[in-house]
């Protein structure tokens, strides 16, 4: 399995409930093809959790840097689904970067997420 993400805390601030706070942005995140699990052909590929495992590690840097794990991104429109399914809010298109989806991740939303992950193990 491989991912990467890239994330920054210089100058991004929240949109969200908690308006004007600071949180992580994520500039970066993406997860590898050969991370989906095909068994047959015409099955629906599964995924790995690596794309779950990624957005867990921004929130926990959050966490880590008293964001309190707030996090945004702007997502690709085939991620979006993704990004909602993780808790985070859809903030809408962004014109400022390229019509993109902006996202993010409230402090409430960040602890819903990791007991979702704790449930789950």
């Amino acid at each position: 399995m491989a991912g990467l993400i890239l994330a920054t805390s210089v100058g991004y601030l929240a949109r969200a409930t908690q308006g004007g706070k600071d949180l992580l942005y994520l500039k970066y995140l993406e997860t590898a093809p050969w991370n989906l699990k095909v068994e047959t052909l015409g099955q629906t590929p599964q995924l790995r959790g690596v794309g779950r495992q990624l957005v867990e590690l921004g929130v926990r840097l959050s966490v880590a840097m008293d964001f309190h794990g707030r996090i945004g991104l702007h997502s690709l429109p085939q991620a979006e689904g993704f990004y909602r399914w993780c808790g985070m809010t859809d903030l809408g298109k962004d014109n400022s970067c390229e019509g993109l989806k902006y996202f993010e991740m409230t402090e409430a939303q960040a602890t819903a997420f990791l007991n979702l992950g704790r449930n789950k193990q």
